[in-house]
């Protein structure tokens, strides 16, 4: 089987990572809601602009440090998808940085949800969203990538394979 480049990967998909995606998604936002809660006591008799902007770092700093060690949110791998560099790197603190970053704007659950990032990465040829071209990221599913890639060992710790996101195709095929 010929194996692919990640940016040929990505233009491979269709539907189905937009779903995990948006499951991924989802996800991260109840992993960061449940981190701003532990954190609220901090916020106690400080100003408005400071509670905004520490909520603003939980949400950037999460996603940034996760991805830049390890490619992956807690939502990205329940979902079984990574980030990853056209070479197949995870993406570095200053590429994860800038993809959370745009975050905020894209994903953001008060203004308009996930809606922006989803229409442009769907009618994107790499299926990225804003964050990722600028970044210079791809988003592919984890069993498409490479095995030979050293970093996937610690990006993928014993868990789900995301299997209920979509149907297995030996499945497909023998229900017709």
């Amino acid at each position: 089987m010929r194996e692919f480049s990640i940016p040929e990967l990505a233009s491979r998909y269709r539907s189905g990572l937009m779903l995990r995606r948006g499951v991924a998604a989802c996800v991260d936002f109840i992993v960061v809601f449940l981190l701003a809660a532990a954190a609220a006591p901090l916020a106690v008799d400080r100003p408005l602009w400071a509670v905004i902007l520490g909520g603003a770092l939980i949400w950037v700093g999460y996603h940034a440090v996760l991805e830049a060690l390890t490619g992956v949110t807690i939502g990205k791998w329940l979902a079984g998808i990574r980030v990853a560099t056209a070479a197949g790197d995870p993406p570095g603190f200053r590429r994860a940085a800038v993809r959370s970053a745009l975050r905020i704007l894209e994903v953001n659950p008060i203004l308009l949800a996930g809606l922006p990032a989803g229409f442009v990465a769907d009618r994107s040829h790499f299926k990225q969203r804003l964050g990722d071209k600028l970044a210079g990221t791809f988003v592919v599913k984890y069993r498409d990538l490479s095995r030979s890639l050293p970093w996937l060992r610690i990006s993928r710790l014993p868990g789900p394979h995301a299997n209920f996101l979509e149907r297995p195709l030996s499945a497909a095929r023998g229900a017709h």
